[in-house]
């Protein structure tokens, strides 16, 4: 297994408000904002955009759960269980600016799953709607250096959060 996975260059920021771009080999990285589709200022020499985080939904997060392709959205401002929607494991809910996504109630009760914020919603069939985490880029903030560039619940990029801040992270790796 080792053995196909592949070593990267990765460009970052050297931090501490700094404009100097610095470079490493790695095996596994955490994204830049760049190339999770946003090129404002010096990091658009951090990284090239990666296709598959192009839209506000790709980028969205789950803590234990990934979503499958060909997932069903949905942006009502009633759950989507409650009606005679067909909901399926992993299907995603756009609701009060954030996204949950949907658990079976056989899966749900079989496991506990949490949030940093705690906002999962008890689907109305008794399964859950598990909201979704923000979390980091390798990307410092330019103003402060104690900050690094987020993406929120909703799949936003937002502009800087204290660095003690218990978000979630996105690894990376090259095949």
């Amino acid at each position: 297994m080792k053995s196909i996975i592949k070593k990267v260059r990765v460009n970052s920021s050297a931090g501490n408000r700094s404009q100097e771009i610095v470079y490493s080999d790695d095996y596994v990285y955490i994204p830049a904002v760049a190339e999770i589709g946003n090129t404002s200022g010096i990091y658009a020499q951090e990284a090239e955009p990666i296709n598959w985080f192009s839209s506000d939904r790709s980028r969205i997060k789950f803590r234990g759960l990934i979503i499958p392709d060909g997932s069903q959205n949905y942006t009502s401002s009633e759950d989507p269980t409650s009606t005679s929607a067909t909901v399926n494991a992993g299907d995603t809910w756009y609701y009060n600016y954030n996204y949950y996504a949907y658990i079976p109630p056989e899966v749900a009760s079989k496991h506990k799953y949490t949030t940093v914020s705690g906002d999962n919603i008890t689907a109305a069939d008794g399964g859950l709607w598990l909201h979704s985490s923000e979390w980091w880029t390798r990307s410092p903030h330019i103003d402060y250096d104690y900050q690094f560039i987020y993406i929120s619940q909703s799949g936003y990029t937002y502009w800087g959060n204290s660095a003690y801040t218990e978000y979630a992270l996105d690894l990376m790796f090259s095949i």
